[in-house]
């Protein structure tokens, strides 16, 4: 890897036998410095730092050692999840006032309608092939309530301790009080910093009010696809939606887009005012169909790889990762390892057989419309699995399902927080879907349904919601359902 000019290598932190185990001062003495301590002239002594860092430590009384970390988030520190709109201003103030962590780091941003997980990973994987030190934050979409997953290091998660007291550290620190989106956020991005990585890779944070993670210092942008989703937050068109995105490219930096047409103009047009590097994806990657319908060769320069991924639609994902990957100075070798080993946890993933049953998050129009052109090729009996968010464009997605479906069944996605996340009714979903259905409530029990109604030749597609695709994805992988 090419590292930035100016920028010198920064030695490994000390791991421990558990994995990446970050120095438990750095963070609290840098927060210390900036807030106890505000005057840059004054000349402080690390005595004189730890000692108010020991006091400020003891005033806050720490939760049970072993309290899983939603209620630490909840109950110890008292944030909201619902009733706290995240504002990108808010969390700019809280990145502010813990010291900018990871201004020293290269940080690529990765945006986009769908795609943005596979993308972030993909690049993450890329990073990792070629010997590079590299953290990711990615919303940990199939892992229920587990937060610790969605902060790796090396692939390691991040240790429940050393979340908890990043977090508190951060909510201390913070003017206003932040929300739980904001925190986790700001967790990531010094729980990275702290482990000296020499890229992190950070996929956009959507929620109630704003992209949360567009508050960090960011040196490339990664944009996948721009369609319509998250209308509260991005615009109700695809132009709008560019523009709210096209707010993320740093000044002086570079954006990589797969963005085409009038949005893909609007987010040139940014890079321009913003003097940033303007970056079309790669032309040699292409792909095409292979094996049993759902698999891909993915060409890559000269290249031809049997690749990990499922569905035409990630060769878009694959261009704009391996561009990425190349403007970091990833060499080529490791982009083809990374190609040839992609594939996300619940994204076109197979988690049962005899029929094969594939789980993906896909969760808005422009998905479903992605998913069908997967499936058209397959010449056997399709049974899905629907369930949705309320806040989703539920009427427009059960128009599309009889594109990619036979046999429908709808559920409820479960999990899921009741205030920001509520289901769809699957009565009003059902009703919406111009073809026969069947509603079982729980996700698990509507799987299992479907595949005793598929024939074994058959495919049983689990989608809709990630809070479907996760209580699916733990019976069957993880409890042999």
């Amino acid at each position: 890897m090419v590292r930035p000019e100016g920028r010198q290598p920064r030695p490994h932190p000390a791991l421990s036998p558990a994995g990446h185990e970050p120095n438990p001062r750095r963070l609290t003495r840098r927060a210390a410095r900036d807030i106890y301590l505000p005057s840059p002239s004054k000349d402080v002594s690390d005595e004189s730092v730890d000692s108010i860092v020991e006091g400020s430590t003891e005033a806050s009384p720490r939760g049970p050692e072993d309290e899983p970390v939603d209620s630490f988030l909840e109950v110890s520190l008292g944030l909201s999840a619902s009733s706290l709109p995240e504002t990108s201003d808010r969390a700019r103030q809280a990145y502010e006032a813990i010291g900018r962590p990871l201004a020293g780091t290269t940080v690529v941003h990765v945006l986009g309608t769908n795609g943005k997980g596979s993308t972030a990973g993909f690049l993450a994987d890329a990073l990792a092939a070629d010997d590079v030190d590299a953290g990711i934050f990615s919303e940990p979409h199939v892992a229920g309530s587990d937060r610790l997953s969605g902060i790796r290091v090396d692939g390691d998660p991040i240790p429940a301790p050393a979340y908890r007291r990043i977090a508190r550290e951060i909510a201390d620190a913070a003017p206003v009080e932040p929300s739980i989106r904001e925190v986790e956020t700001l967790v990531a991005a010094a729980y990275l910093d702290e482990c000296n990585v020499d890229v992190a890779v950070i996929e956009a944070v959507i929620s109630s009010g704003a992209d949360v993670t567009a508050a960090l210092d960011t040196d490339l942008v990664a944009v996948t696809t721009v369609g319509v989703d998250h209308t509260d937050v991005l615009g109700d068109t695809r132009d709008a939606v560019a523009a709210a995105m096209a707010d993320a490219i740093p000044s002086g930096g570079t954006v990589v887009s797969g963005g085409g047409g009038e949005p893909g103009r609007v987010i040139r047009a940014a890079a321009v005012e913003r003097d940033a590097s303007f970056v079309h994806p790669l032309a040699p990657v292409t792909g095409v169909t292979a094996g049993d319908g759902l698999g891909l060769r993915i060409t890559y320069r000269d290249h031809e790889i049997a690749s990990g991924a499922v569905g035409h639609y990630q060769v878009g994902n694959v261009r704009v990762g391996a561009t990425a990957a190349e403007r970091l100075g990833v060499t080529e070798g490791a982009i083809v390892e990374a190609i040839r080993a992609f594939g996300r946890p619940g994204r076109m993933e197979t988690v049962a057989a005899a029929p094969r049953t594939v789980v993906d998050g896909a969760h808005n129009p422009h998905a479903f419309r992605a998913l069908a052109a997967t499936v058209a090729p397959i010449d056997a009996p399709v049974t899905a699995v629907v369930g949705v968010l309320d806040k989703k464009n539920w009427a427009e997605m059960a128009t599309i399902v009889p594109e990619f479906a036979d046999d429908v069944i709808v559920t409820a996605p479960s999990g899921a927080n009741p205030h920001d996340d509520a289901p769809a009714p699957p009565e009003a979903v059902a009703a919406a879907i111009p073809a026969p259905t069947a509603v079982v409530r729980d996700p698990v029990a509507a799987t299992r349904r479907a595949r005793g109604r598929t024939p074994d030749d058959g495919l049983v597609l689990v989608v809709g919601s990630f809070y479907v695709v996760a209580p699916v994805r733990a019976a069957f992988i993880d409890g042999g359902a």
